[in-house]
């Protein structure tokens, strides 16, 4: 999955370039806030998706969270020791414009906060 390979090397650049007045972030704070889009998705059919949310059924959605399978699979994750909070909310997504459906355009992605 190629998208996947990109989203995991733009939070290692983000890691490398990440400063506060010389001090690199990670390990060396108590807690560290990530707050951005970084385009992680959930690996499931977008259908399945959409049931398991209407279901409300967010730890199994948070099961198949890529950004969850780097964080606790890949070795080489630069997020591999932090851990994130259970979600409570449905994921996010794009919507038609002027519509409250989801994005029903080419793309369909099927993404995670």
């Amino acid at each position: 999955m190629p998208e996947l390979s990109a989203r995991v090397l733009r939070t290692a650049a983000i890691l490398k370039d990440a400063k506060f007045d010389g001090v690199a972030t990670g390990e060396d704070h108590e807690k560290v806030v990530w707050s951005g889009d970084l385009n992680y998705r959930i690996d499931s059919r977008r259908e399945q998706v959409i049931e398991l949310m209407d279901q409300q059924k967010w730890s199994i959605l948070m099961e198949h969270d890529q950004l969850i399978r780097q964080m606790t699979s890949n070795p080489l994750f630069g997020l591999r020791g932090f851990h994130e909070a259970p979600s409570t909310f449905a994921p996010t997504f794009k919507y038609d414009v002027g519509a409250d459906r989801y994005d029903t355009g080419e793309k369909r992605r099927t993404g995670m906060v």
